[in-house]
């Protein structure tokens, strides 16, 4: 998996707050895609409102994620990008990508360009996060490279947009808990605590 924008931001100080602001979310989402896409004749368009949306209620779902007990800093950083992809694949603000493929994006090659652009911005923001908190988690490069991942990925969210973040998650070596991917509170590092209370569960689980 390519992550050409982590390099760019490495050396931001504070990255892991300033990546909760819209005009940095909205000048490296452009950066990343002139970069994946600099040897390519393919020059993707950027839809600012769609992004907006996306960031918008990105927001509002990371708010409510920080008041989970995570086991660590680390899991809060995948699960915020989880949450960010699922978003971005909802927004669309790339649909100038849809229906294109296959197609080469550096050295990689890619029937579905859209959610690889998205798959790899978050990857990227969640890289440069956490190296400015000093972290790491290496990839799964033999699944990222691995086309039968991204179709089955590709499946999977146009059935059910929830299931995102749980391919996000695959792509760092974490289990999801397919029975609610994009609820943070069913983390596995989060439910290996004491169960939640009847009442509280009830409501995730019906949102």
């Amino acid at each position: 998996m390519l992550t050409p924008l982590a390099n760019q931001v490495r050396d931001r100080s504070d990255f892991s707050h300033q990546a909760r602001r819209f005009r940095v979310v909205l000048e490296n989402f452009t950066l990343n895609a002139e970069l994946l896409f600099r040897d390519s004749a393919l020059k993707p368009q950027v839809d600012p409102v769609a992004l907006a949306a996306a960031f918008s209620d990105w927001h509002e779902a990371f708010e409510l994620a920080r008041r989970e007990e995570f086991e660590s800093r680390e899991d809060l950083v995948l699960c915020a990008a989880g949450l960010m992809l699922k978003h971005l694949l909802l927004a669309r603000p790339l649909k100038s990508l849809a229906d294109i493929g296959p197609v080469k994006i550096l050295d990689s090659k890619t029937n579905w360009p859209e959610g690889f652009v998205y798959t790899n911005f978050c990857i990227s923001m969640a890289k440069a996060v956490m190296a400015d908190l000093q972290m790491d988690k290496p990839i799964n490069m033999k699944l990222a490279d691995d086309p039968a991942f991204w179709n089955s990925f590709r499946e999977n969210v146009t059935e059910n947009i929830s299931t995102a973040p749980g391919f996000f998650d695959l792509l760092f070596n974490v289990q999801p808990n397919w029975d609610g991917p994009d609820i943070p509170a069913f983390r596995n590092a989060i439910r290996a605590k004491p169960e939640l209370d009847h009442d509280r569960r009830m409501a995730l689980e019906h949102r």
